[in-house]
């Protein structure tokens, strides 16, 4: 997702889309790279199966309006982390409304369509990206320990 995106706006979207209003952090990347990672909190499983059928649906991708999908690399439930916020979190308001105004940070492009098979594309670019960044961490993680 792009770096310029913010925990309001992606909450938001989410919301505006799947009715469900997560608890967004958005990650800094130590790497000078034009995209950034963010962590989605929700207080149920139920919230939790719903966001992540929206986001890692093979009838859509969630694009950002420059065109590159929204990846979804985990979908890990973790319950009881931190019970107390995440109890307190009230829903927003879910509009169902469809529009896109001049300020959207992502859309919805659907299967079929030119926009679904370059964010399909960009995602399998994206996803050995992140494949080999992991081997490489691995590797590093072995010879670190070959060493010390």
């Amino acid at each position: 997702m792009e770096r310029s995106l913010s925990p309001a706006s992606i909450q938001e979207f989410i919301n505006r889309h799947a009715c469900v209003s997560p608890e967004v952090y958005v990650l800094p990347s130590p790497l000078p790279t034009h995209f950034t990672k963010a962590v989605l909190l929700l207080d149920t499983k139920k919230k939790h199966d719903k966001v992540c059928q929206f986001l890692d649906n093979p009838d859509h991708f969630v694009v950002s309006m420059s065109g590159r999908p929204w990846v979804l690399i985990e979908c890990d439930t973790k319950l009881g982390i931190n019970g107390n916020s995440l109890g307190s979190l009230a829903d927003l308001a879910c509009d169902q409304d469809d529009s896109y105004s001049d300020n959207e940070v992502a859309m919805v492009v659907h299967s079929g369509s030119e926009a679904y098979r370059r964010a399909k594309r960009l995602k399998e670019l994206f996803m050995d990206f992140s494949n080999h960044e992991q081997l490489l961490l691995k590797r590093l993680k072995e010879e670190e320990a070959r060493v010390l």
